[in-house]
């Protein structure tokens, strides 16, 4: 990363921490019993990960929920070519303003959104799916780590740094992130 970009994206997240805390949205709680509208913010450059998403939407839609997903790739490139598969909405990360906020229409239209539910099941932080989830202005956010915790309702925690022989752990897919949303929401909605 160039000293320019580092420079960006510092002050990105600065700009995007005071723009967070001013979102008006109605907080409440919902799982993926209650909520009937569902977005989905997923990482498309992963092909296994798009297949879980698919039938994560695909039970969804059998239990008469109305998603919206929106699939994040990494160039402009990738993006001219995905916008010709059928069932996703897409943003390419190099779309971005100056602060490195993702520009994209079908971005800024998925932030202003108000979900009942917003699914992050990005295994990796990046400042482009921050700002969509800091931004949305959906009544409760569930997402995987992000740079600042306030941006979402319920963070889910995978294990990071080394493991016991040395070796670091794996990210997430998006299949075990589907799961641990399954389980914790479930979970908390008995409680």
């Amino acid at each position: 990363m160039s000293f320019l970009q580092g420079l960006r994206e510092n002050w990105g997240h600065k700009i995007l921490r005071r723009k967070a805390k001013k979102v008006n949205r109605t907080k409440t709680y919902n799982n993926l019993e209650s909520a009937q509208t569902v977005g989905i913010l997923f990482d498309a450059t992963i092909k296994t990960d798009t297949e879980d998403v698919k039938r994560l939407i695909s039970s969804l839609n059998k239990a008469g929920k109305r998603i919206d997903a929106l699939g994040m790739l990494h160039t402009a490139e990738e993006l001219a070519v995905a916008n010709d598969a059928v069932g996703f909405n897409y943003f390419a990360a190099d779309d971005c303003t100056f602060f490195c906020f993702p520009k994209g229409a079908n971005a800024v239209q998925f932030v202003s959104q108000k979900f009942d539910i917003l699914l992050n099941i990005c295994p990796d932080t990046n400042l482009c799916t921050d700002y969509i989830v800091g931004m949305s202005q959906a009544k409760f956010k569930v997402s995987t780590r992000l740079d600042d915790e306030a941006y979402a309702d319920f963070i889910l925690q995978f294990a990071t740094g080394p493991a016991a022989d040395g070796k670091p752990h794996p990210k997430p897919t998006a299949g075990q992130i589907i799961a641990a949303i399954k389980q914790y929401l479930s979970n908390i909605a008995k409680a």
